[in-house]
């Protein structure tokens, strides 16, 4: 037969029963079985007793009888335990069922209690130690050597290991935890001390334990890298950026706008010959020694402008002596590589612009003026002083240095705009010859006329020595065309038509738009209009 019970239940009472009532008084003798083919069998004295006489009586006239067993409830963490209690001499034949076996389940729990100092305890670096008690739960049945450790290798133990023994196992113990100062920032975390016991008690040996707290970091955290960008955009492509590690362990990984490279070591980069002109960004982190991420990102914007800017002046054709000071507007612009620039909406920005003059009998240009960054008013004022064309020309320069396209110095035989100054402007003249009968006399009036506009060009109308009057202030007009005469079509059908029509417009509009820009007299010269 079989029983259980658990190891606090102290008192246990088997029965004995007697097949039938006898007239007299049955001794039943019982020990407990000391067979070692017995697994797991308890110790006498030590897991239990029995009464000092190992036997019962069964009185006449009864059937019944009993053995009290007394269980002993220790501190010791044990398996489970067997009694076998088995009936031996006796007057009455003994039965089938001789032995009894008692299952002793243990009721104490091995383990080892760690107490600290709140639920979730701190360790600060260089802060404070944790005071952590310790106790076994069980009774040991033989010594046990605790040994702390750590998966922060900065941790400290004070004492490193402590003993317990079979009699002083429930008497608590300290340990003093604590992380000492240093400079590595291994950020805020969660970290586990383990305690691993030795003994030759096999309910302990090598059973580790753990328990957790929260390193409190007294470090700065590593910076991002140092890095300076560029205050003006690059004009070229030959680039390198170079930083500064913020305290990581020098491997960098880089983003170019949405380009990802590779880690690398070295503090520069310089691989940016492929991008395009235009803003862009490159990112860098470093990656972190102890915490096994990367830092945040430092980031740089930069332009790169590698096109031309361009520019345009635009001056007064002629000038006399009562408006020798005059203005000299300008046109600008800025674009990137590979754009017309006049027709871009991109570019770095034009940051000043230059105003180059050539003046009267000078060979080469000379720098006058510049207008600067906000400055930049797209007009410059100018004083002739000598008779003469000045010839002017303007020289744009962006904000990454890139200046116009133009070689210099630059002959004074090229300009973009040009202004004639004369004292002495003797006016406009308008000169005509007109419709005669059958042309009568047309070529003899064509030679007058010849010899008036060298009049007019000696006398200053055109303000230049030229016979091909360049800055058109005598308009001729020839009824049969030569090589004079003011270009326009003759359709020999229409001829007197075109020839009124010309004469119409060269009065009413050529006229009145020379004569706004330079005030001067108008002189209409006609030859020979008797006939229409």
């Amino acid at each position: 037969m079989q029983s259980e019970y658990s190891e606090n239940q102290n008192s246990i009472l088997l029965g004995i029963q007697l097949s039938h009532a006898l007239d007299q008084d049955i001794v039943v003798n019982y020990q407990p079985a000391a067979s070692e083919t017995i697994d797991q069998l308890a110790t006498f004295h030590f897991d239990y007793t029995l009464p000092t006489i190992q036997n019962t009586v069964i009185h006449a006239g009864n059937t019944k009888g009993s053995i009290r067993l007394q269980i002993i409830d220790d501190d010791i963490s044990e398996i489970q335990e067997k009694i076998v209690i088995e009936l031996t001499d006796t007057v009455a034949n003994i039965g089938d069922n001789s032995k009894h076996t008692i299952l002793i389940s243990d009721n104490d729990e091995w383990g080892i209690m760690m107490t600290k100092t709140s639920d979730k305890p701190i360790i600060v670096e260089n802060g404070e130690p944790e005071n952590m008690s310790i106790v076994l739960n069980s009774r040991p049945e033989s010594q046990v050597l605790l040994t702390f450790t750590s998966d922060a290798l900065s941790l400290t133990f004070q004492p490193e290991t402590i003993t317990f023994s079979s009699d002083q196992w429930n008497i608590a113990q300290h340990v003093l935890i604590s992380c000492p100062d240093d400079t590595a920032y291994r950020g805020n975390i969660d970290i586990t001390v383990f305690v691993t016991p030795q003994s030759d008690d096999s309910m302990y040996n090598d059973k580790v334990q753990s328990t957790h707290f929260q390193l409190q970091e007294n470090d700065l955290s590593p910076q991002p890298p140092h890095i300076t960008c560029p205050d003006i955009p690059y004009n070229h492509k030959e680039i390198q950026l170079c930083w500064e590690s913020g305290g990581g362990t020098g491997l960098y990984q880089y983003l170019i706008d949405d380009r990802l490279f590779l880690p690398k070591e070295g503090r520069c980069y310089t691989d940016f010959s492929g991008l395009p002109d235009g803003f862009h960004t490159f990112s860098i982190q470093e990656k972190n020694e102890y915490t096994d991420n990367w830092s945040g990102s430092a980031e740089c914007r930069f332009e790169i402008d590698t096109g031309s800017p361009c520019s345009i002046p635009e001056s007064p054709q002629a000038v006399d002596i009562l408006n020798s000071h005059f203005t000299i507007t300008y046109g600008y612009n800025d674009g990137y590589e590979n754009e017309s620039c006049w027709d871009s909406l991109k570019g770095s920005g034009v940051t000043a612009v230059e105003l180059w003059v050539a003046a009267p009998g000078e060979s080469v240009y000379t720098r006058f003026a510049a207008d600067h960054d906000d400055q930049i008013d797209e007009y410059f004022e100018y004083t002739a002083t000598t008779e003469g064309a000045y010839r002017f020309i303007t020289r744009a320069f962006d904000r990454a240095n890139n200046a116009e396209m133009r070689q210099l110095p630059l002959p004074s035989d090229e300009w973009e705009s040009e202004t004639i100054y004369s004292k002495d402007f003797s006016g406009y003249a308008i000169l005509t010859v007109g419709a005669v009968t059958n042309q009568e006399g047309l070529e003899s009036h064509t030679l007058s006329a010849k010899n008036i506009y060298r009049h007019l060009v000696n006398q200053h109308f055109g303000l230049l020595y030229d016979l091909s009057d360049p800055l058109d202030h005598i308009k001729y007009l020839n009824i049969e065309a030569d090589e004079w005469s003011d270009p326009f079509e003759l359709d020999l059908s229409q001829t007197t038509k075109l020839y009124k029509e010309s004469l119409k417009n060269s009065i009413t509009q050529w006229a009145f738009n020379k004569m706004t820009a330079l005030p001067g007299p108008l002189y209409i010269i006609l030859i020979d209009h008797g006939a229409p």
